[in-house]
């Protein structure tokens, strides 16, 4: 055989073969199309655990960057792909989790992950059975809640839908509705507290509206009955009496196989912690330092109390509005780096909590440069503030330290309101997204050296008016979904001004994968993805056009 002939035999052998396993590595499709759209690496394992039916109530954790708190945007391995165009469908039964009895004409709702937002509903038929279908933008991670007549209700929290996986079996078991009741007593001598207001609470984000009230009776005796609204675990008791210091009983769960829960509940007049403060500098007593009293409950984040130290240090804070359940204690003194008592000890049958001798450090000095994330030059200008990580809302509130960033970029801030080992940082600067995120802190430093990178932000902004008469939409929400946007976060949500323009800010990254959505009173409109800015530029300009019917004013 002719050298050359056999060398070009080879050849087209070699080629055969690779377009076969070429094939068969694609599903026996070798077309672009396909190839084009195939999912990263481990997608197909990513995608068969979100299609599966979840544990009730149990968030799936979503991944995070450590460095800003917001989901990574490259996909890791094993982690699907998020894509909001196409239909998702949820299927399931609804049922009684005693007898297995189908439930008729119960309500399954699809949420956002920020629990607060509903975009889609369905009720059971005879059988149970229900089927949602969301046609268009779909976020990254729905919950889901079941309510029933004479049932109380069910969250499936944190389903993950990927380019993949968008059918889910998602079924309900529904417990009878419970029943909360109990006696609220004196501490002093346990006789009953007569009018007594209490309310119940869920602490998950779909059920954060729902309240149920009750009063107590003659005897001190309230009772909750055929509560619905809310899940049979997770909730919250409240109760408030006039001349007594509130108090929280707080993440309760009726036992299984009961629907009655009992909780009692015994109120002081007035608490008051004592204590006294020193230093580990000098040995001696701290004068006028400050002991501040909060909750991290937002229900009193703003009835906190404080009380300044004597020349020996001691003090002796009274509480009035403030439940003892979950009660921080902030000590703070000037050239001392601050402690937080948490849990405090308990009060006695008096109402006094002794907190006994609270040592402050020296202080710790946090110092460093905040770069620009894309070019890692220093960013002039804008503030820093460092806050109590557990202490809600107080990044603009009294316990926090705040300094300004120089134009080098350069800072350093004293801790003497935020504790080195629980702080958490916040910058603004002018042009860049704000970063919020842990501080880490070397046990023991009292100097700490650090470097921040922050983004640039990306300027969205545009108009929304009627395809019909081109009139501007007033009050519609723009909603950015994909992982880049937190999955619901409400910074990158806007509503629309009286002629139907918009405006937000983005981190300049964000454009990479988010689809838009545009939600007027009962209609949701799907707009594709969000364009990237054109180069050079850090604003994106988009117009949009929705089929909603035109505004007519009342005579």
């Amino acid at each position: 055989m002719n050298v050359r002939v056999f060398i070009v035999l080879v050849c087209v052998v070699a080629a055969v073969v690779g377009l076969a396993l070429f094939s068969l590595r694609d599903g026996g499709s070798g077309s672009v199309d396909q190839i084009g759209t195939e999912a990263p690496a481990g997608a197909g394992e990513g995608a068969g655990q979100a299609s599966g039916t979840p544990d009730p109530d149990v968030p799936v954790p979503v991944e995070e960057q450590p460095g800003d708190g917001r989901p990574e945007r490259e996909a890791a391995p094993g982690t699907p792909e998020f894509a909001p165009a196409g239909a998702l469908e949820v299927t399931g039964k609804v049922v009684d989790a005693a007898s297995r009895e189908p439930i008729k004409d119960a309500e399954v709702e699809i949420f956002y992950a920020d629990g607060e937002d509903s975009f889609g509903s369905a009720t059971t038929a005879e059988d149970g059975s229900y089927r949602l279908i969301i046609e268009d933008g779909i976020p990254a991670v729905v919950d889901l809640r079941a309510y029933a007549s004479s049932y109380s209700a069910q969250a499936q929290r944190g389903l993950r839908v990927d380019a993949a996986g968008r059918a889910f079996a998602v079924d309900f078991e529904l417990r009878r509705a419970f029943r909360v009741e109990g006696y609220v007593r004196q501490a002093a001598d346990g006789s009953p507290v007569a009018n007594a207001d209490l309310e119940i609470r869920s602490r998950l984000p779909l059920f954060s509206d729902e309240w149920d009230d009750a009063e107590t009776d003659a005897t001190g005796h309230y009772e909750f009955t055929d509560i619905e609204d809310i899940p049979p675990h997770g909730f919250d008791v409240w109760v408030d009496s006039v001349d007594h210091v509130p108090m929280v009983q707080y993440d309760l769960a009726v036992p299984e196989g009961s629907d009655v829960l009992q909780v009692d509940f015994i109120l002081w007049s007035q608490l008051v912690i004592r204590g006294t403060v020193v230093s580990s500098v000098s040995g001696g007593p701290i004068e006028d330092a400050m002991i501040s009293a909060c909750s991290p409950d937002p229900e009193f984040v703003d009835d906190g109390e404080d009380e300044l130290t004597g020349e020996d240090g001691a003090f002796a804070l009274e509480l009035d509005c403030i439940p003892y359940h979950d009660l921080f204690v902030l000590v703070s003194a000037e050239d001392h780096s601050p402690v937080r008592v948490n849990p405090v000890p308990l009060p006695d049958q008096h109402g006094v909590i002794e907190l006994g001798k609270v040592t402050l450090g020296p202080l710790v000095r946090v110092s460093g440069v905040v770069v620009n994330k894309a070019s890692g030059l220093p960013v002039g200008g804008g503030d820093i503030t460092v806050f109590d990580a557990a202490a809600p809302d107080t990044d603009e509130g009294e316990f926090c330290d705040a300094e300004l960033i120089d134009e080098a970029g350069r800072f350093e801030v004293e801790l003497e309101m935020s504790p080195p080992g629980n702080a958490a940082v916040l910058i603004e600067a002018t042009g860049y997204f704000p970063l919020r995120q842990p501080l880490q802190v070397p046990l023991n430093a009292r100097q700490h050296e650090v470097r921040f990178e922050v983004e640039p932000v990306i300027v969205l902004r545009g108009t929304v008016r009627r395809n019909a008469d081109n009139s501007p939409v007033a009050g519609a929400r723009i909603r950015l979904l994909g992982g880049a946007a937190g999955d619901g976060e409400e910074s990158l949500v806007c509503r629309t001004r009286a002629d139907g323009t918009f405006m937000m800010e983005l981190p300049a990254s964000a454009p990479e994968d988010l689809g838009v959505v545009i939600e007027y009173s009962e209609y949701r409109f799907s707009m594709g993805r969000l364009p990237k800015p054109d180069p050079g530029s850090s604003t994106i300009v988009k117009d949009y056009g929705v089929d909603v019917a035109p505004f007519r004013r009342r005579e």
